[in-house]
């Protein structure tokens, strides 16, 4: 039977390989034991043992097929990925049998060796902000991109003519579809190495909003014109709870500054002025700041920020990230987000420059603010 997983799944049971270790009794609930070409690898198949050395097998195939590509390299990364998950997934022999603390401390030892300029890591910085986005995910990209190859490969290749006749129609309709995937997937890493992406729907804009959130150094600008009752739990509150925390930490420091456009059918509702405040306070709670704009304003400046159309900026002054598209509504718009300073990214910078002097010169927020009582 054709079976996929999503990176959040895949995330979830290497972080349970991360703590359990290679013991099968611990890791017989794993997903990814199901996977067909496991199942297939496993010589006893119903065996969870069997399965748990198939999966281990596969998984220090994709670390190989990682290291391999960065000995292929003119200047191999500082950091290396190969022996950052070798040790923190127990996939090194050294490592198998060590427990995840002191696999932690081995990658934290040789990171601090080759990272003198930014100062120390320490082995609670890499748990917190490191482990996560710098070697579970791009170790779980390398999974399913060598997965999808495989599957590609198999979908080409093709079976005997029984084979094809006695095939379920979810299992070659799967393998097709797993071959669109893998051209997909190659196409959307194409696209990241050019400096964009374009997100397919609203959780993985949060799920990008948040891994930024994560890795920025200096600043966040943002602009949004999403309701402000829906700011106020769900998936948003949760997002924005990440989001204020990660300010109000100061550690490292780091600033917020939002710009909040209103549009005139808000305005007009009577929950509005209550939602706005307890934005405002929310945002002053954690020293960052919110900006209060009418939506016609932002658009009489010929701006990209039409109606619930918006923009999350990381850094801009140094290496700056974007992320623009719609957020709680039924469509999130032609949402992109780029990692690279080009043309695209400029342009956001200088729209939010202008629409942020625009609101200072005419005191839009002080006015705004006076309209709902909340100066």
């Amino acid at each position: 039977m054709f079976k996929a997983m999503t990176k959040p799944e895949i995330l979830r049971d290497l972080k349970v390989i991360r703590e359990k270790r290679w013991s099968p009794k611990k890791l017989e609930g794993l997903e990814l034991l199901t996977l067909p070409h496991i199942i297939d690898a496993a010589r006893e198949p119903k065996e969870v043992e069997q399965c748990v050395e198939a999966l281990c097998a596969d998984l220090a195939a994709t670390l190989k097929q990682i290291r391999r590509r960065e000995e292929k390299l003119k200047d191999p990364p500082p950091r290396s990925l190969a022996n950052a998950s070798g040790a923190v997934l127990h996939l090194d022999p050294k490592f198998v049998d060590m427990p995840i603390e002191k696999a932690r401390m081995a990658v934290v030892k040789e990171w601090e060796r080759i990272d003198g300029k930014e100062g120390k890591v320490t082995a609670g910085n890499f748990r917190q902000n490191i482990e996560l986005p710098c070697v579970l995910e791009p170790f779980a990209d390398e999974f399913i991109a060598r997965t999808l190859t495989r599957a590609k490969r198999k979908a080409k290749k093709g079976g005997t003519a029984a084979e094809k006749a006695n095939a379920s129609m979810e299992t070659l309709i799967g393998e097709q579809l797993c071959e669109m995937e893998a051209s997909t997937y190659g196409e959307r890493l194409k696209s990241i190495a050019d400096g964009s992406l374009d997100i397919r729907d609203e959780d993985e804009m949060l799920e990008v909003l948040l891994i930024i959130t994560k890795a920025a150094r200096k600043e966040f600008k943002a602009v949004d014109n999403t309701p402000a009752g829906q700011w106020f739990g769900g998936r948003l509150g949760k997002y924005l709870d990440q989001q204020l925390a990660r300010v109000k930490k100061k550690k490292p420091p780091i600033t917020l500054e939002r710009i909040y456009l209103v549009s005139e059918g808000e305005l007009e509702t009577s929950a509005f002025a209550e939602n706005a405040a307890k934005l405002i306070e929310r945002h002053e709670a954690a020293s960052a700041k919110l900006l209060l704009c009418p939506l016609k304003a932002a658009e009489d400046l010929n701006s990209s920020f039409e109606e619930r159309r918006g923009l999350f900026l990381a850094d801009s002054d140094a290496e700056p990230l974007a992320v623009t598209g719609k957020l709680g509504a039924d469509d999130i718009g032609h949402a992109i987000v780029h990692t690279r300073d080009g043309a695209p990214l400029r342009t956001l910078r200088k729209e939010y420059e202008r629409l942020r002097e625009d609101i200072l010169f005419n005191r839009r927020d002080l006015t705004l603010r006076k309209d709902l009582g909340l100066a």
